[in-house]
């Protein structure tokens, strides 16, 4: 499954000058997790997913990421605790735009599964970047809120992004 990542317990090691056990055997978990990402005109496939573990002290601990196969899905093996999930956007595909911070509550190890599936939301900005008149093919646009502006209430910095495709278009 071109979706799946499957992870060992942590194990403890001796090494002694250089010198360790030379049986280690490292027994992979199968997923416990799973999912799929998908926007309002469909699934995500290809999509990146970083998954950040939140222990008991409110710490975060960024452990990586995941693809989603050609159909939107993942699966993956984590340990029992809270983690948020972040995507990319996918407009051009699916018309759906960033998630960040998406709370998934893993409460057993396999072999229970914790569904965590994504919805990419609607753009509320939507437009064509030109430049000279000419559309502009590829890149990406950041947005950031102007707090000179009298009536904006932005009270935090947040960067918002999008991708644009070849035919110039993007949704935030």
């Amino acid at each position: 499954n071109s979706g799946a990542f499957g992870s060992s317990k942590w194990t403890s090691l001796n090494i002694l000058n250089g010198n360790g056990p030379s049986d280690l055997t490292l027994t992979l978990r199968r997923p416990n997790v799973k999912g799929s990402v998908s926007g309002p005109k469909g699934v995500s496939a290809g999509d990146y997913i970083e998954i950040v573990q939140v222990d008991s002290s409110g710490r975060y601990n960024y452990l990586g990421g995941i693809v989603t196969d050609e159909i939107g899905n993942y699966s993956l093996a984590l340990d029992v605790g809270n983690y948020l999930f972040s995507t990319n956007s996918d407009y051009t595909r699916t018309g759906g735009t960033p998630v960040r911070d998406k709370s998934c509550n893993v409460i057993a190890d396999t072999p229970t599964v914790t569904t965590c599936n994504i919805t990419l939301p609607a753009p509320n900005i939507t437009g064509t970047i030109t430049f000279d008149s000419q559309t502009v093919s590829g890149g990406s646009l950041f947005l950031a809120p102007d707090n000179s502006i009298s009536g904006n209430n932005a009270t935090k910095f947040e960067s918002v992004w999008s991708q644009i495709g070849i035919d110039g278009k993007y949704g935030v």
